[in-house]
């Protein structure tokens, strides 16, 4: 396959994955550069790590989401159709990297546990007991993103939704303005990470796109189009060639 017709399905896929979410979503910003994981793997060092803090919260534009929550009810969970039981390699846990120590990390205010964020949507937030259950589908297949933004060192999260593609918020990639030059630096994925520690290894973006919406919005929300996907670098494991997929398994 010449690399401008697998271009060509990549953009394709990534704009269907958008539409799913939001019909109205037919186009992305995005931005590419060949040398973008390698520049991404070089600035992860355990200082920078160590330095990385959650990502701050959008704006919140309070009119707007009084509207929003005047005219919602939560949603109550049910059995998902979504999850697909992936054929990634077990044994896998000989890549575990030490990137960091735990005790030099920053001290995070877990905020409490609550069935609802602020559209009423149903969700999980309590913490993974054990913590090893990380290592098993399909929990793996989530992870954190660290990014650089004008100088500072942020975390947020995401999931792998494809082979080489993770979802995240907008907001984890891009700065709300400037267009195409609004996209952060350094994007790179840990799957299962905790306390420093990364399982299955680090994945570098090469690519990444947003909705016009997010990208126009000036960092404001509540944006129904506030999220983001990104395509990781294959790397070699245990000698060959492999997409982020195919080890840690898909949502």
């Amino acid at each position: 396959m010449t690399k401008k017709k697998y271009q060509l399905i990549r953009w394709i896929a990534a704009i269907g994955v958008l539409a799913i979410v939001h019909p109205s979503y037919a186009e992305i910003v995005a931005t590419s550069d060949a040398e973008r994981a390698t520049k991404a793997r070089e600035a992860w060092t355990a200082t920078a790590f160590a330095e990385a803090e959650p990502r701050p919260i959008p704006i919140v534009d309070m009119t707007v989401r009084q509207m929003i929550e005047r005219g919602l009810q939560v949603v109550q969970p049910t059995a998902s159709s979504l999850l697909k039981e992936p054929r990634p390699q077990d044994g896998y846990l000989t890549l575990a990297e030490r990137l960091v120590d735990a005790e030099d990390l920053p001290v995070i205010n877990e905020a409490a546990a609550v069935a609802a964020g602020t559209h009423e949507q149903y969700y999980s937030s309590s913490r993974l007991i054990p913590t090893s259950a990380r290592l098993t589908y399909p929990y793996r297949a989530a992870g954190k993103i660290f990014f650089e933004d004008d100088g500072s060192n942020f975390i947020c999260s995401g999931s792998v939704i494809d082979r080489r593609l993770v979802v995240t918020a907008g907001h984890c990639v891009h700065s709300g303005s400037d267009g195409d030059d609004g996209f952060f630096e350094n994007v790179v994925f840990i799957p299962a990470w905790h306390e420093g520690d990364a399982p299955f290894k680090l994945w570098a973006a090469t690519w990444i796109a947003t909705t016009p919406s997010w990208a126009s919005s000036n960092g404001v929300v509540p944006n129904d189009a506030d999220f983001a996907i990104f395509e990781v670098a294959d790397q070699d494991v245990d000698g060959e060639m492999r997409a982020l997929g195919d080890v840690v398994g898909t949502y």
